[in-house]
């Protein structure tokens, strides 16, 4: 039995160090650890809602990068958000003991999927490398999602990721599709800080999709010359 549901908690922002967003703003990474000393973790790729966490083409990718090559201006760290989007807790990333017996008293993580490119990139670019016409011809790219998944886990290991046994990689749509894309490395990362991980286990959630259309990509304004004719798949 997983006893009592812990104190409602909320997540805290940490600055990373050495990793960007493709907008050139430093990434972050979003933590909850419990008070009660715990070695179970689940770390999530990106949000509890589906969002645009990707960028598929190259003028979708430009919408988000650093216009003129200028990275915004620094930002104060946003306040403590609830765990799982103040929703009860009712996944397996949330802290009601009734309906997450196994994981309501784990350390919780999000992880940033700024990067918007599934957490593979490894390149900075400006919109002339892809021959778009300005103003998107000056606009700077960062695809940094080793990096970011890489200083995530360091930071996590300073917050006590590095006495882990059992870690849980999820994340839900673009999430979903990050897990099943970089599972691996990140377990090679979490199993260089956390010599003791027994158990590691991966889990999608709506993150394997056929060409499909996507209604919620697809109402975005910058998505709608990428996505697939309406009903199509294939």
């Amino acid at each position: 039995p997983a006893g009592p549901s812990p104190p409602p908690g909320n997540y805290t922002t940490y600055p990373l160090v050495g990793a960007k967003c493709i907008n050139g703003a430093p990434a972050t990474v979003q933590a909850w650890i419990n008070p009660t000393p715990s070695t179970t973790w689940v770390i999530q790729l990106g949000g509890p809602s589906p969002s645009v966490g990707f960028c598929i083409s190259a003028s979708a990718c430009a919408q988000f990068g650093a216009k003129a090559g200028k990275p915004p201006a620094p930002t104060p760290t946003p306040a403590p958000v609830p765990i799982n989007g103040g929703t009860g807790g009712n996944s397996i990333t949330g802290q009601n003991c009734t309906t997450n017996p196994d994981f309501c008293h784990a350390n919780q993580v999000q992880i940033s999927m700024c990067d918007m490119s599934f957490g593979l990139g490894n390149a900075e670019v400006t919109g002339a490398d892809f021959g778009l016409k300005a103003p998107d011809d000056t606009t700077t790219m960062s695809f940094q999602g080793p990096q970011i998944l890489v200083a995530s886990i360091k930071k996590l290991g300073e917050l006590g990721l590095n006495k882990a046994t059992k870690v849980l990689l999820t994340g839900f749509a673009a999430g979903g599709q990050q897990v099943f894309l970089t599972a691996d490395a990140v377990h090679a990362a979490v199993k260089a800080v956390a010599p003791a991980l027994a158990v590691f286990k991966a889990l999608p959630v709506d993150g394997l999709r056929v060409n499909i259309n996507q209604p919620l990509s697809c109402t975005c304004e910058i998505m709608k010359g990428n996505c697939c004719p309406k009903g199509s798949i294939g």
